[in-house]
């Protein structure tokens, strides 16, 4: 026995007693604390603000739990002190959170490093709330248990990842590939000769004011003044907008212009343009809209048998349609989607056709969709089932759904490159460098003297995406001569060789 372990025996157990007879007969230990009141039994019930077995403790705030056991179907997440995503500290009556969530009861996440002081802390409830025509689309309701539990970081343009802290390089096309598509937009506008005042045109954040008799190519210069659209060059081989009328030759008229908007720098499938600020009046009255169209492909060959289905722009799918299916049923099943009615959709299927597939065909069905943004993203989904037998064809059917959107890669500098997001900045690939049509890293090194006597002959190195032109010698480097003339421009695509000696030559 170690010595004085027997007097502290004796000790504790006349702290035991002390305690115990204090509970009996009505009488609480330490008096609750004078924060409470001690019942028959001889326990405390703490006034509010107060816990502990002795109403010593204050009381931390609760909130909905993180996470918790379940008492019963869909009865969960109830009050838990400190959120179950902390603990409790009783001389203060703080909580103290776990990393990553903040709140008096720890009942809501933290955005990471507050955004970096380059974007907004938003909860999903708010996100879902807010549109601003670039990362947050569309408008809704949220009201889910974590609606104001959950959030995250809306960056600010020029920043990107979960906290803001990344500053991405310039996105473009890559230059080594050809065949796809750029972005196009349809606004269609009517509005009598009378017709005064402007409307807006809203892309990624930023507006442009639209006058009804404008040009095609003032609209373009409009929408390329946006510091949303990309044309970062001084001078470039196409320009980043190009607006072609039809039906007249100023953007609104009396019997209605279709203006189409093609992006032909921005890749990729784009954010919508948005028609916000119709102001236009006249005396025939007016209408603005953005009408969207896409071509639904169906090819059997032998019988076609099976069911779609389209997917909106908000992940909703409609109910199955059968391959049969006539203009008035996709109509009809197609306004139930959100945002649509049957009143801003027009279904044509080809030749008088009177359904969206038949056997041994292919038929085509236009689908048109008006609405004040553009363009609406539907999808298909087709089955080769046929209330729940496959179809046995030699060649199973094929459906498909073409649309105006932009399929060009987003590739950081062009693919050619690595980007340092710390600044923003390229650093290209060996041997490449900016281009005026790509960007950084959009091309093969050239030269841009004037031919200074550093090559072995005179002439211009053509960019990649025109070596197709001619036979490819020397790897990359392929020179055409223009007969002495070190000053002009280069060749381009539309430019004739017939007459052009081609020669191999040498980058240094």
């Amino acid at each position: 026995m170690c010595p004085g372990s027997k007097k502290k025996k004796v000790s504790i157990s006349i702290l035991f007693l002390a305690i115990f007879f204090s509970t009996v007969g009505g009488q609480c230990y330490n008096q609750c604390s004078g924060n409470g009141e001690c019942d028959p039994q001889g326990f405390c019930d703490c006034w509010d603000g107060y816990d502990g077995w002795d109403c010593s403790f204050l009381r931390c705030p609760s909130a909905p739990a993180w996470a918790d056991i379940a008492s019963g179907t869909d009865d969960a997440h109830n009050d838990a002190v400190c959120s179950n995503m902390g603990y409790c500290n009783g001389e203060t009556g703080l909580c103290i959170c776990h990393e990553g969530f903040t709140g008096r009861a720890c009942e809501r996440m933290s955005c990471p490093n507050d955004c970096n002081g380059h974007g907004q802390c938003l909860s999903m409830a708010e996100a879902a709330a807010a549109e601003d025509g670039n990362r947050l689309i569309h408008v809704a309701s949220y009201e889910a248990w974590d609606a104001d539990m959950i959030y995250g970081c809306v960056c600010d343009e020029g920043y990107e990842g979960y906290d803001c802290s990344l500053r991405p390089c310039p996105v473009s096309d890559s230059a080594l590939t050809s065949g796809q598509q750029d972005e196009s937009v349809v606004l269609f506008c009517r509005c009598g000769d009378d017709c005064t005042n402007t409307f807006r045109l809203r892309y990624k954040g930023q507006y442009a004011t639209i006058s009804p008799f404008m040009s095609a190519g003032e609209v373009a210069d409009r929408i390329m003044a946006m510091s949303s659209v990309k044309s970062d060059a001084t001078e470039y081989t196409s320009p980043p907008v190009v607006a072609t009328f039809s039906g007249a030759a100023t953007v609104c008229s009396s019997e209605g212009t279709a203006a189409t908007i093609t992006f032909t720098r921005d890749p990729g499938d784009l954010p919508p343009v948005f028609i916000k600020f119709d102001k236009l009046t006249s005396s025939e009255g007016s209408d603005v809209h953005m009408t969207t169209e896409a071509t639904l492909v169906c090819t059997c060959v032998g019988a076609c048998g099976g069911h779609f289905r389209f997917v909106g722009d908000r992940g909703e799918a409609t109910e199955k349609l059968p391959f049969s299916a006539g203009e008035s049923m996709i109509q009809t099943t197609l306004s139930r989607l959100s945002d649509l009615s049957s009143a801003n959709i027009t279904v044509t299927i080809s030749d008088g056709v009177g359904s969206a597939c038949q056997d041994s065909a292919t038929v085509n069905t236009t689908i048109a969709v008006d609405l004040d943004y553009g363009n609406y993203p539907l999808q298909v989904v087709p089955s080769l089932f046929d209330d729940g037998q496959q179809q046995q064809e030699d060649e199973p059917p094929m459906m498909t759904l073409t649309t105006n959107d932009g399929d060009k890669e987003q590739e950081y500098c062009a693919g050619l490159g690595s980007c340092d997001f710390s600044t923003g900045q390229c650093t290209c690939d060996e041997d490449y460098e900016y281009d005026q049509e790509y960007g950084p890293c959009g091309q093969y090194v050239v030269d841009h003297s004037h031919w200074a006597g550093r090559q072995m002959c005179p002439g211009f190195v053509l960019r990649p995406s025109f070596l197709a032109l001619g036979t490819e010698t020397n790897e990359w480097n392929l020179y055409f001569t223009d007969g002495g003339d070190n000053s002009s421009d280069p060749f381009t695509e539309d430019d004739s060789f017939d007459s052009t000696v081609v020669l191999p030559g040498y980058y240094w």
